[in-house]
């Protein structure tokens, strides 16, 4: 027994699901909300706790670990730019602390060079990518988002996050 269905009939069924489908998204959107702001008020408590103990890479170590924790990266560093050498300096790693690299030199050093945010989804493919670092530490970077921290239109430094957890790219 076939029947066919006229539009109205079958309008308030897609309806129905298009509604469910949203409410889904926004509890995701709720969740990711949320989570944002617990990681931004452990950001805040830790920097009052390093801005009175005028700590600066105690400061850059809550940053990077709320950091992690926001973009959910599998590890995240922080460059500062030292201008003299006309270097970055790894300030905050939990593997290349202290590392320095020739500002234009891999992904970091274009950054630094350019004021450019890169997000690559297969660092592999871009011949920016410096592997040097990875075949040091033996991790393997797969995806990287790179940012310029800015003040007053100066580069100070890079961010650094690696591995999106989860997914393919940032």
């Amino acid at each position: 027994n076939f029947r066919l269905f006229k539009l109205e009939d079958v309008e308030p069924v897609v309806m129905c699901a298009a509604a469910v489908v949203r409410r889904g998204e926004m509890i995701c959107e709720i969740d990711r909300a949320e989570h944002v702001s617990s990681s931004l008020f452990k950001f805040t408590k830790a920097m009052l706790k390093t801005l009175e103990n005028d700590d600066f890479v105690e400061l850059l170590q809550a940053i990077t670990k709320v950091a992690t924790e926001v973009c959910r990266a599998e590890k995240v560093s922080m460059f500062t730019l030292d201008r003299v050498k006309d270097e970055l300096w790894c300030a905050v790693s939990e593997d290349i602390q202290g590392l320095r690299i020739p500002v234009g030199l891999g992904l970091a050093g274009y950054v630094a060079e350019t004021n450019e945010v890169v997000n690559i989804a297969d660092v592999r493919k871009d011949s920016r990518f410096h592997i040097d670092v990875d075949d040091a530490t033996g991790f393997k970077t797969r995806n990287l988002l790179c940012i310029p921290i800015m003040f007053a239109g100066e580069c100070l430094g890079v961010f650094q996050a690696l591995n999106r957890k989860g997914r393919d790219g940032f």
